[in-house]
Formats: structure tokens, sequence, C-alpha cells
């Protein structure tokens, strides 16, 4: 029978060959987490499985110099990974399920243009200058925008009446 090893490097690599079949991406990455996790690791001395606890995966955490959202990933694929590990017999329990996340907040991806912004945009529009103020005034997408046709302009409600693609309204 097959006893796998306790070392974390050993496991980690095994860990990825499991990965690999899963898809490039995933493998991807699952390696790029693992390379870090094995930095941190060899930075605080953790050579063997069974020294993993919650307090080092917080350690971890605090280590990661990442937005919120990339340390829940990071958390995520060590938690496939530990999930794993106790499978294996090599964990009692998975410390993962016990971490403190980071809050996630939400920014605004989106922000106002400003009048240099504009200048820029309507200064370089040449033919397309109606097309763009009609994007900007609107707030339509593209797309929509090109699919709209003379009958979609209600002129007594000054609206425009079509389905918006993306929303489906």
């Amino acid at each position: 029978r097959y006893l796998p090893s306790d070392n974390m490097n050993a496991f980690m690599d095994e860990y990825l060959n499991v990965r690999s079949r899963v898809s490039e991406n995933t493998n991807n990455t699952a390696r790029a987490i693992t390379t870090r996790f094995k930095c941190f690791l060899t930075e605080v001395g953790i050579q063997s499985i069974s020294e993993l606890n919650i307090k080092v995966l917080d350690d971890y955490i605090d280590y990661l110099d990442l937005a919120p959202k990339t340390v829940h990933n990071h958390v995520k694929e060590l938690n496939i990974m530990l999930k794993r590990a106790v499978a294996e017999g090599m964990l009692e329990s998975n410390p993962t399920e016990h971490v403190t996340l980071p809050k996630i907040v939400k920014k605004d991806q989106h922000r106002m243009l400003e009048p240099t912004d504009l200048s820029i945009i309507f200064s370089g529009a040449g033919s397309y200058r109606l097309f763009y103020e009609f994007l900007y005034y609107t707030g339509l997408r593209a797309g929509d925008v090109v699919m709209l046709t003379y009958g979609d302009i209600d002129f007594n409600r000054k609206s425009i009446t079509s389905l918006i693609r993306k929303p489906n309204r």
C-alpha cells in the first residue's frame, strides 16, 4: 500500500500532479498558489504537513500582500489541497475551515468621466463623435447602440425603446 510522505514539499508536488488532470488553468492557479505557500513555509521553518494549523494559515494570510479576493482564492485552493491531506490520513482535520479571512470590500469599478477624459475622447473621435456622444449621454453599450433602429426611438415619450441584450430588458 502507498503511504504518502509527511513532507510538505513532496505532498504539494503530488497535489499539483493531481490538479493538472483538471485543466491547464486549474494547474496554473494551483502551481502559483503552492509556490507562494512553499516560500512562506520555508520562511517559518515548516516542513511537515502535521505542523499545519489555523495559526500557521492565519499567518500565511497576513503574509500575503494581495487583494482580499485573491487571498480568498488562495484559501480556497489550500482548502482543496488540505481536504486531500485529510482524505489520505495525513491530517485529522482541515485547518482552512477555521481560518479568518479578510473582509472583501466592493469597490466601484467605474469612475465618472472627468472633463479632461471627455475632451480626449471627443477631440480624437473624428467621424465617430456622434456615436461616442450617444454612448455617453444614454449610457448604453456600444453593441446595443449599433443595433438601434429609427423605430426604437419614441419621440412622444422622449425615450429609446429597445431590448438591451445583457440584462435582457
